[in-house]
């Protein structure tokens, strides 16, 4: 076999390539500002096509990308540009933290607590009417108004299990942060809960400051109210001393659940001593929150 015809061959193929490289990175006029700044020649640029070829594909997965979870970069969440060494004639990558994910951190310092997926930074709260807009309506307006006046006010949200509560209340957060609110908690209560009483346990300390933190939130998200563990020391020491102080001092407390405000007081009526206690608590909630019913059926029986 006459190996220098198949070198020769190589070689032809991969100065077609370069030369087909070069031609797609003038043509996209992306780097024509890049290439004049530097007196780059065509070798120079041939010679370094993978990273100009790169960085296009690069800014082309930023174009359509839909959220931080679906970046599709050699670096996720990071993004791209070149620099050039006038010395060396070196080209070389210089990397940056994308938009989203700058947008993302900031959003989420707005946060004391947020338990919610990172996904829902990406959505909108009138994303949440795209679907059962007629049952969302009333809800998504109240709180639409809330923030064209910037006038937020509590409010209570029961319906069926998986009809779109905690979606709905968790893109009104995000609206919030967005709007630059901060020290916002948005806790699933009967985690929050639990946890508490696990540092009953483990650290005294810890327990007084994780509630006291959530008590003077700015903004405090109350989900899955109603399924929390409802024993005397969870009613006295968490949810009622909770609701009590933050509607004495007039902070904004939003509720989920699955009941109603009289099943709520049925459930916490387990005594007669239990009984007006649990009737203070629901009538504070009523005078402080506006009452909201999701109703139809769940998504996974559509």
């Amino acid at each position: 076999m006459d190996y220098s015809k198949l070198i020769k061959t190589d070689q032809h193929k991969i100065e077609n390539l370069k030369e087909e490289a070069l031609s797609k990175i003038k043509a996209s006029h992306r780097f024509d500002i890049f290439i004049a700044e530097n007196n780059l020649t065509d070798q120079e640029i041939k010679d370094n096509a993978s990273k100009f070829l790169t960085l296009l594909n690069s800014e082309e997965n930023c174009k359509f990308c839909k959220s931080l979870n679906e970046c599709k970069n050699r670096i996720p969440q990071i993004v791209l540009d070149l620099s050039f060494d006038k010395d060396t004639r070196m080209i070389d990558f210089v990397y940056h933290v994308c938009d989203k994910k700058r947008r993302f951190e900031l959003l989420d310092d707005a946060f004391l607590i947020r338990d919610f997926p990172n996904q829902m930074f990406d959505y909108k709260l009138k994303d949440t009417i795209l679907v059962n807009a007629k049952m969302r309506t009333k809800l998504v307006s109240f709180l639409s108004s809330c923030l064209l006046n910037d006038d937020i006010k509590s409010c209570y949200v029961h319906g069926n299990m998986r009809i779109g509560k905690t979606f709905i209340m968790s893109c009104f957060a995000v609206e919030l942060a967005n709007r630059h609110k901060t020290n916002i908690a948005f806790i699933n209560f009967p985690k929050f809960c639990a946890s508490l009483i696990d540092l009953v346990y483990n650290d005294k300390n810890a327990f007084y400051e994780e509630l006291e933190n959530v008590k003077k939130a700015s903004f405090l998200f109350i989900d899955n109210f109603g399924n929390e563990s409802r024993t005397d020391f969870v009613k006295d020491s968490i949810i009622y001393p909770l609701i009590f102080e933050r509607f004495s001092n007039n902070l904004p407390t939003f509720y989920t659940s699955n009941y109603t405000l009289e099943e709520i007081q049925t459930m916490h009526s387990t005594s007669k001593a239990a009984s007006p206690r649990a009737r203070m608590m629901v009538e504070t909630i009523r005078s402080d929150a506006k009452q909201f019913y999701l109703e139809g059926l769940p998504y996974y029986a559509k």
